[in-house]
């Protein structure tokens, strides 16, 4: 069995990869913008098209109030 997400992000260039309090996986990208997975496997992709400032991430932190 494939996995999704590794199919998704195919040929993308993993920049930092950070799991939060809330047990999320975040993926920051070199061209895709940021993914949040969540634990059931629910994707949202945070990118030029969701208003972020571009598509290229290096780093992703959590903040103390949890954001």
């Amino acid at each position: 069995m494939e996995d999704p997400i590794a199919e998704l992000l195919e040929g993308v260039r993993i920049r930092c990869l950070m799991v939060d309090s809330k047990n999320h996986l975040w993926i920051c990208t070199s061209s895709k913008g940021i993914w949040e997975i969540t634990e059931d496997g629910n994707i949202e992709i945070y990118d030029s098209k969701k208003g972020t400032l571009g598509d290229k991430f290096r780093s992703v932190i959590e903040m103390k109030d949890g954001t």
